[in-house]
């Protein structure tokens, strides 16, 4: 993730300093960039989710977790500050924001890993098979 890779970690500081509204605003960018990494750049935020899921980038609770972090993010995007964030909020958004991540990169990578480490023991358990077989 190009540009969402410095912003993915900023709002770590917005919410160690009580800074709650920044540190949605930044979680709401980061599921912003996310799709447009995945190469989802026209429309409004809600389409590009929209399409991050029709595309099977995410599940459909992983989509709803997106919007969730949109909805809290639009909010302060808009300066509709009429009720304080608390920290639980905060942190709720936080959670989702991952889920996101974690479905669109992490979790990927790690099945590619273990589909990987697998056809790899199997070309090794084959090598060896292989061997067994003309050394009789």
């Amino acid at each position: 993730m190009k540009s969402g890779h410095r912003t993915r970690f900023a709002w770590r500081r917005c919410h160690s300093i009580d800074a709650n509204r920044a540190a949605i605003s930044l979680a709401r960018a980061v599921v912003e960039a996310t799709c447009k990494d995945k190469g989802f750049e026209n429309g409004n935020l809600k389409s590009k989710i929209d399409k991050l899921h029709d595309d099977k980038w995410i599940s459909e609770l992983t989509r709803d977790s997106a919007h969730a972090v949109r909805e809290f993010g639009n909010d302060m995007a808009h300066g509709d500050f009429v009720q304080p964030v608390t920290g639980e909020e905060t942190e709720l958004v936080l959670r989702l924001m991952y889920e996101v991540l974690d479905e669109t990169y992490e979790k990927r990578a790690r099945v590619l890993e273990a589909q990987q480490r697998h056809a790899a023991r199997k070309a090794s358990q084959q090598g060896s098979l292989t061997a067994q077989v003309n050394a009789v």
